[in-house]
């Protein structure tokens, strides 16, 4: 198989593998918008200890500023996120997770281990880990040139 030929079928099986699902969960009354907005917000939370700024949310998500601001009103309403303003700057504003919003990150988090722990069986325990590192270093990449 050529270099390309393996290029193209990474490309293709990528794309199947975001359209099965197995990453996707529906968390009840809540949607899928809100809790990839939920899910980026906790795993930024290392890195911006004071809060994420909306706009950065929508670009990690790949979404617009526009569209990204009725995620997080609506968030904001359900009590899962407060929005901090910058004392230096009040057009800068930073999103946080609440105690509440981060008990809905948990319940998700374990709902989608329970979806996922078929595949791990399926693939073994040595096949997962190897899927996990080269999805990472995939990853790594992808930051990168993005």
């Amino acid at each position: 198989m050529s270099d390309r030929e393996t290029v193209e079928n990474l490309v293709q099986l990528l794309a199947l593998f975001g359209r099965t699902g197995t990453s996707k969960i529906k968390y009840p009354g809540m949607k899928s918008t809100e809790l990839n907005a939920i899910v980026c917000i906790k795993s930024q939370e290392d890195e911006h200890k004071e809060g994420i700024k909306t706009s950065d949310i929508g670009k990690l998500l790949g979404v617009t500023p526009p569209s990204i601001t009725p995620v997080i009103n609506s968030l904001e309403e359900q009590g899962l996120v407060t929005r901090v303003y910058s004392k230096l700057d009040r057009r800068v504003v930073r999103v946080k997770l609440t105690d509440r919003g981060e008990a809905v990150y948990d319940e998700a988090k374990e709902m989608m281990i329970e979806k996922n722990k078929g595949l791990m069986e399926y693939l073994g325990h040595d096949d997962s880990r190897q899927f996990v590192r080269i999805l990472q270093n995939a990853l790594g990449y992808m930051s990168k040139i993005n």
